[in-house]
């Protein structure tokens, strides 16, 4: 049980599911924005908090002309603790390692699913890897409209009948999205038919009313 702290610690407040302290600091614009972009990894602040790794630090951009916070904020969590008196750090100030935080871990999140929702066109492997993938969230368990082997093999018509419709149109970027997606379904396929993944249960109408 960590003891309390006065003075300035009173602004940490305590994380009921990590039994850590959230520390409340100013930042000015240019540091929020340097750890921001993950170009800086670091906070040198006074060692006056009782800071321990595991925290989380709640940086708050503070601008000094007019001083006033201006409503951005990041939290990062305390990685590593190096105290003062060491490889020239004055005493009384402490270097802390910062890790990701929320803000980060759902920006690689998003990055992740507007790849994974991207078709890829030209890169016939990679656009059935990614399809593939995309095909299995879409179509997941949770859609029962076929389960055997003539509700693929209908599937994997219905798309290669998409490809043909748009190539004879003459809509190139559709007919290869829907060449690729005709092969996924194929993969996909052959992953069930193996029982190496069973998350997808074809079927003719999406979920979501949209098209394949």
């Amino acid at each position: 049980m960590r003891a309390p702290f006065r003075g300035l610690a009173a602004m940490a407040t305590t994380d009921r599911d990590l039994h850590a302290w959230v520390h409340e600091l100013k930042t000015w614009p240019e540091m929020f924005e340097a750890v921001r972009s993950g170009a800086k990894p670091f906070e040198i602040r006074r060692d006056d908090r009782g800071f321990e790794v595991g925290d989380w630090l709640r940086l708050r951009e503070f601008e000094d002309l007019p001083q006033r916070y201006t409503g951005r904020e990041l939290r990062r969590r305390i990685s590593y603790v190096l105290p003062g008196r060491q490889f020239g750090l004055e005493p009384g100030f402490v270097v802390l390692g910062l890790s990701e935080g929320p803000d980060q871990l759902q920006a690689e999140v998003d990055r992740l699913r507007a790849l994974l929702n991207a078709p890829e066109l030209r890169d016939f492997a990679s656009g059935v890897v990614l399809e593939a993938a995309h095909q299995r969230e879409r179509w997941g368990v949770d859609h029962d409209a076929g389960k055997g082997p003539e509700a693929w093999f209908w599937l994997v018509g219905f798309l290669a009948g998409k490809a043909l419709r748009s190539a004879i149109a003459g809509d190139l970027d559709k007919a290869l999205h829907h060449c690729i997606s005709t092969a996924a379904a194929l993969a996909n396929w052959h992953a069930a038919l193996l029982g190496a993944d069973n998350r997808m249960r074809p079927g003719i109408a999406p979920p979501d009313g949209g098209g394949a």
